[in-house]
């Protein structure tokens, strides 16, 4: 079997052996260099896109841009019906104005549902003429069988995408606006004081990351638009359904990977014309695994069984991070609060090191586990837990050394440290283009840099002007 043939097939194993999924997601692998299709798998199929919903009302908000009806400096002014949506959001009041330039950073970085609405009705009055908008670009486009019936993501029975017509809308926005390119690449912003980060766990832990959108909902599960650039060579990845954050992220990372090693790899034709049978006719939900509570209370009893007995020895409580060969899980008070979700080795005899502790503080008295063919299967998938702790337990000390690649990527979604020089840019931009405000540095924290490759950058935002129009 030819060497290339073996990396795919590993691939698709690890793939495929994601946590013991009971169901395996759409994904994509495009070739932003020429749109050849490298990979994919149930790429045609139906799914809910949750805020990776928010591409096409970017693509929509900056084609009108470009047209001359507004400019990045025009003003939008938060509705009643704009502040009452659901999160996420940003919370503004009704009559709080935000520039276009902004709402863009906080619709990408925040996934801000409720800059989502503004922005529809800034652009086409209302919300109903810019979803007729957003229709109109992906017929227009060829997304076939997508469908949107608002501009935030938030469930609707009949908003469909697949992860096809998704990367095609990457592949578009990459090539048709690359002067939003630097805003993908954004980490974090910060408004007010408040910092907002993320939620690509790409962008600070990926090599090569340049960015897109994640989108999660009970239904569609968690969801994720990324591309990525080495030496050169550019690919595009779409993920629907993963159980986790961290699922998604290291799908797309494997997937990703592939594209990167594949070099001369076969096209299976471009993402303008691909279109490969579907397996099913209408979309798939994954509440059960990402927002069932008895899904997820086995979860807590699994890993707090594992940890009680020997937590208790050391004196601590079932509390702290239980770091894997190549992986780490963070677990909050009683096993009931965490933030890493999977465990990469899960092999019997693999040897977990955990540090105990109280209050979520970790101790430095270290104890290990050894895993046996039963707690392999209980460790194997650690959920994250929905919604997650405001401030998750970050042990440096675990989690500094630990590989960043995609076979063993380290959780630390909330690892984004204290702002570095940051500085306020005013933009230049005219009606007929788009021009973002350069960006000040914020460096993550907790993993090494030179595990990091170069830092992914963050916005400064002015504050937001609450004056309300007469």
């Amino acid at each position: 079997m030819p060497s290339l043939q073996k990396l795919w097939l590993i691939v698709c194993v690890l793939i495929a052996s994601f946590g013991g999924s009971a169901v395996a997601g759409p994904y994509i692998l495009v070739d932003l260099s020429n749109g050849d299709v490298i990979a994919d798998e149930k790429a045609s199929d139906p799914w809910y896109p949750a805020s990776i919903t928010k591409l096409m009302t970017l693509y929509v908000a900056a084609q009108a841009i470009r047209e001359g009806r507004l400019s990045l400096r025009s003003t939008l002014t938060m509705s009643k019906a704009a502040a009452s949506v659901q999160p996420s959001k940003m919370g503004f009041k009704p009559g709080t104005e935000v520039t276009m330039e902004n709402a863009f950073a906080m619709l990408i970085v925040k996934s801000a549902n409720d800059i989502a609405v503004a922005i529809a009705e800034r652009v086409s009055g209302s919300q109903a003429a810019f979803v007729d908008e957003m229709n109109t670009n992906a017929r227009r486009l060829g997304m076939v069988n997508s469908h949107f019936d608002n501009p935030h993501g938030l469930p609707s029975s009949t908003q469909v995408v697949t992860a096809r017509d998704m990367a095609l809308l990457g592949y578009v926005i990459y090539r048709e606006f690359p002067e939003l390119l630097p805003l993908f690449r954004v980490a974090a912003i910060r408004i007010d004081q408040k910092k907002l980060t993320s939620q690509n766990l790409l962008l600070p832990y990926y090599r090569g990351a340049t960015g897109m959108k994640t989108g999660f909902t009970c239904d569609s599960g968690l969801t994720m638009v990324a591309t990525a650039e080495r030496g050169g060579r550019k690919y595009l990845a779409v993920i629907l359904g993963e159980y986790s954050a961290i699922d998604r992220t290291e799908k797309a990372a494997l997937v990703l990977d592939y594209g990167f090693a594949a070099k001369g790899a076969r096209s299976k034709g471009s993402i303008e014309r691909y279109q490969p049978a579907r397996s099913r006719a209408s979309p798939l939900s994954v509440r059960t695994f990402t927002c069932g509570q008895a899904e997820r209370s086995r979860r807590y009893k699994d890993v707090a069984s594992v940890l009680e007995a020997k937590g208790k020895a050391q004196g601590g409580e079932a509390s702290g991070a239980a770091q894997g060969t190549s992986g780490t899980v963070v677990i909050g008070p009683g096993g009931r609060q965490y933030t890493s979700t999977i465990l990469h080795e899960r092999r019997a005899g693999t040897v977990i090191n955990v540090a105990a502790g109280r209050g979520g503080k970790v101790s430095p008295a270290l104890f290990t586990i050894k895993v046996s063919d039963a707690a392999r299967a209980r460790l194997a998938r650690v959920e994250e837990e929905i919604p997650r702790p405001a401030a998750p337990p970050l042990p440096a000390a675990v989690t500094a050394n630990a590989p960043v690649t995609a076979s063993a990527f380290v959780n630390a979604a909330s690892g984004v440290g204290a702002a570095g020089t940051a500085k306020s840019v005013a933009s230049s931009a005219s009606a007929a283009s788009l021009v973002l405000p350069a960006p000040s540095v914020e460096r993550p924290i907790a993993l090494a840099p030179s595990k990091l490759g170069t830092p992914a950058p963050g916005i400064l935002l002015p504050r937001a002007n609450p004056r309300r129009k007469r």
